[in-house]
This record gives structure tokens, sequence and C-alpha cells, in this order.
């Protein structure tokens, strides 16, 4: 397979950005609370509840902003080089290069609701590298991490087997995403009897909310389970 070079790809800071929701998130509600309390007005904290709560939805795109940064990758049959470029001027600021012969496994997860998807390199030396790419087409498989898994493929197939990079699953779709979800039901399932004993009025929330949970985590995990299976 010919080298190819993807330039400009968005990818995100996930861990920072998630912390920078949840601090925003509980400080918003300590804020409103606060507000609430001194004011003597309890409907101030369901406003500003569901302000604090909409907004990382309505203006993802503007948060995210601060957390992107632009790289352009280059696959080949023997590495994938990485260079990191300067978000106002484009130009290359860092290269990395990492090599097949130096990669143990990897995990790949798409997104199926936000156009992004995330992959993580685990090298023989015992270090990783993860990246979460953004504005991905997950829908057709022409997304980065489909390129990627193809040319590692491509390598596997002419490697000897005890230097195949492996396919690890990930959560979801390993053994201890099944263990999850059973406590997640087991967890529903006590909660539901517990309500059905000292509250009957709530019944119905309980019900609608486990079954919508459940249900979210079993398709993610059937999804997250046939793609480790395709690409395995």
């Amino acid at each position: 397979m010919d080298q190819i070079e993807i330039k400009e790809i968005k990818v995100i800071n996930a861990t920072h950005f998630s912390l920078f929701i949840l601090v925003y998130l509980l400080g918003g509600l300590a804020l409103t609370a606060f507000i609430a309390k001194q004011s003597g007005h309890e409907f101030i904290l369901w406003i500003g509840g569901v302000i604090f709560a909409l907004c990382p939805i309505l203006f993802k795109k503007q948060y995210r902003s601060y957390f992107t940064k632009l790289i352009s990758i280059r696959i080949s049959k023997n590495s994938i080089v990485v260079e990191h470029c300067n978000k106002a001027t484009g130009e290359v600021e860092q290269e990395t290069e990492y090599k097949y012969d130096e990669i143990e496994s990897y995990q790949m997860i798409k997104s199926g609701y936000d156009y992004s998807s995330f992959i993580k390199l685990y090298f023989k030396d015992g270090s990783k590298i993860g990246y979460t790419f953004l504005e991905q087409r997950n829908s057709d498989n022409s997304g980065i991490i489909y390129k990627i898994s193809e040319y590692i493929r491509e390598y596997n197939a002419s490697s000897a087997d005890n230097n195949n990079i492996l396919l690890k699953p990930n959560l979801l779709a390993s053994p201890s995403g099944g263990y999850i979800m059973a406590l997640i039901g087991i967890g529903w399932l006590a909660l539901l009897i517990f309500i059905i004993i000292f509250k009957h009025k709530a019944i119905p929330i309980a019900v609608i909310s486990g079954l919508i949970l459940f249900f979210q985590l079993w398709t993610q995990r059937k999804r997250d389970v046939e793609r480790y299976m395709e690409e395995k």
C-alpha cells in the first residue's frame, strides 16, 4: 500500500475537556444553589441547572475549540507519523513517528452521535498514546481510525505471527463490559424494588429511566462487539 497523508485533522484533549465540563457543571450548580438560597427563590436553582446543563450541548463546538489542535498524519507500511501543527499558521511544530514494530496493540472507538473517533496505541516498552479525532465520517468507514487499522492489518499480514499488532476491545466490548451492564441492571432492579415498596408514584420514572440507560449501553456494547469482531 502506498503512503497516504491526511492534513489538518482536528484532535481534542478529551481528558482536559471532560475535566472542564465537570468543573463547569459542578461550579454552575453550586453558584445557582448559593444564589437561590440567598434570595429565597428555589426556582432559580432549577433555571440555573437547566442553563448550565444545556450550554455544553448547545455550544459544544465553541467549548471544544479551546481544547482542540491541528495535526497531520502520514500512514505508510512501516509507521505512522504525526505532525503537530500551529493552530493559527498551520506550520509543523513537532513531528512524532510511531513504528509498527514498536507497537504491541491498539484500541479504536467510534462515536455514533458526534462524528468523533478515538485510537490508542500501546507500545512494547509499556508506554501508550491516544488521539481523539473530531469531524470524522464514521458511517462509511472512511475515518482516520479505519485508515490506520487498514495499514496495521496489512502490516500484520506480512509480519511474523509473534510480531503482530493486536486489537484490544474497548471497555464495553470486553468481558468487563458485560459485568458492568449486569451490575447496572442489578442496581436498577434493587432501586425499582425499593421504589415499589416505599414510593409508588415514582415507579414509571424509575422503569423508563432504567430501561433507557440499559438499552443505550446494550446497543453501544453490541455495536462495539461487532466492530471488534470485524477488525480482529
